[in-house]
This record gives structure tokens, sequence and C-alpha cells, in this order.
């Protein structure tokens, strides 16, 4: 994907994940490397525990057309979603479409509503698998534990296992400077990341 014109990428996941902090990544390396990008972030009812997502659009070659595009994805044209937590990548399972690639934290967080039952309800990642041949589902939250003591860190990780994959138009190095000099990691973390 390295090397198409334009990108449509849904970052989603629930408030204090860090989809802005990996959407802000996203618009700074854009501006360093000369890339068209128009997005939002959108937040739901509640900042902590709330869905939130971002919607991206990069446009690696500038042309006059681009100038017209709305910076809403139209449902069925996702190249790229970033999940940070399963049910949240699932709620946007109209935008796929058979080429759509996916990197999804396979950890779930409970609902609000989940926190008074008991009760389990399916899992998000058989349908996800269902729908796409192109998933990446790990536990970025776990890896981000024993990694970096802060789970807070799973954004870092699947930002990187994005641009690893060549899933984004970007170089590691960049996309780690970048990361750093938005979070301002404790020196813990910026000793693990140098």
């Amino acid at each position: 994907m390295k090397n198409k014109d334009q990108l449509n990428i849904i970052i989603s996941g629930i408030g204090g994940q860090g989809v802005f902090s990996i959407t802000q990544v996203v618009w700074n390396l854009c501006a360093k490397y000369n890339f068209k990008c128009q997005g939002a972030t959108f937040k739901g009812g509640a900042q902590k525990a709330g869905s939130i997502y971002s919607e991206i659009r990069i446009f690696t070659k500038e042309n006059s057309e681009t100038n017209h595009f709305s910076n809403q994805i139209r449902k069925g044209t996702l190249d790229l979603i970033i999940g940070l937590e399963p049910w949240e990548t699932l709620r946007y399972y109209e935008y796929f479409n058979p080429q759509t690639k996916a990197i999804v934290n396979t950890a779930k967080e409970t609902f609000f509503i989940e926190r008074l039952k008991k009760e389990k309800i399916g899992n998000p990642l058989e349908t996800i698998n269902g729908v796409l041949s192109t998933v990446r589902a790990l536990d970025y939250t776990d890896m981000a534990k024993k990694e970096f003591n802060d789970i807070r860190m799973l954004n870092y990780l699947m930002l990187i296992e994005a641009i690893n994959l060549g899933y984004l138009p970007f170089e590691l190095e960049d996309a780690k400077s970048e990361f750093i000099s938005i979070i301002k990691p404790n020196k813990v973390i910026l000793t693990k990341l140098n």
C-alpha cells in the first residue's frame, strides 16, 4: 500500500487508548513528507471509555483533483483500519472491502453495560476475520505492558506495525521521532524507544 496515490484510513478505539496520538503522528508525518492529508477525529459521548475514531485520507501524489475530495471516507473504500479495540474495529465493517488491511488489538475493553453483567457476548475477531483476508490481530495491550510497563503504549506498537507491514508510506525512524515529540514519554519509556 506504500505506493498507492490515495489511502483511506480509520483509526478506532476507546477514549484514552491513543487514537488521537496516532492521528497526530500521521498528520505530522504527512506534512513532513509533503503529502496532502484530510480527516477528522470524532469522539463519543464520554472521553474516557467512550468511542473515538479518526478518518484520515492521505494523498501521496498531488494533482488538481485532490483539492475536490471530501475528507469523509465512503463505505466500502477503506484501505486500512487500525483498531485499538476489537469491538470498535468491527463498528466500521461497512467501510471494509476485500482489499482492506486490518491491524487489530485483541484485548477487549469492557463496555459500561457489561460491567454490571456476568454475561459474555460473541467474539468480534471471528466476524472481522470472516470479512477481511488480511488481518493482523495481536494483544498489543499485553505487548505494551511487557515491553514498556505501560499499556498506553499499545498505540505506538500498532503504528509501528502498520509501517513495518508497508501499510503506511512512512519511514520507521520518522514515525518514532514524531511519536516521541507528541506523547513526550517518561525517561523509562524514552530509553526503551531509543
